[in-house]
C-alpha cells in the first residue's frame, strides 16, 4: 500500500509482514515517520550509508594522491 506520511511528499510503500497486519504496518510506519517522509530507522540507515560512502571516497582520494586521477 502506498502511504503518504505527510502532505505533499511522495508516498512510502508499506506492506504487512510476519505478525503484523496491513493496518498495523501503516500505523507503525506513521508513528516512526515523525516529521520526515521516511520512517526513522530507514532514514537513519540511509544517512549512515551516505556517510560511509563519503568516508570510502575520501580514503580512496588520499590513497591515489593529488596527481592521480580516477
Amino acid at each position: 500500500v502506498a502511504l503518504r506520511t505527510k502532505p505533499g511528499v511522495k508516498p512510502v510503500y508499506v506492506s504487512p509482514g510476519y505478525g503484523i497486519d496491513l493496518e498495523g504496518s501503516w500505523r507503525m510506519a506513521l508513528a516512526a515517520a515523525k516529521g520526515y517522509r521516511l520512517p526513522e530507522p530507514i532514514r537513519r540507515a540511509h544517512q549512515l550509508a551516505q556517510r560511509a560512502k563519503a568516508f570510502v571516497r575520501q580514503g580512496a582520494r588520499q590513497l591515489r594522491g593529488p596527481t592521480q586521477r580516477r
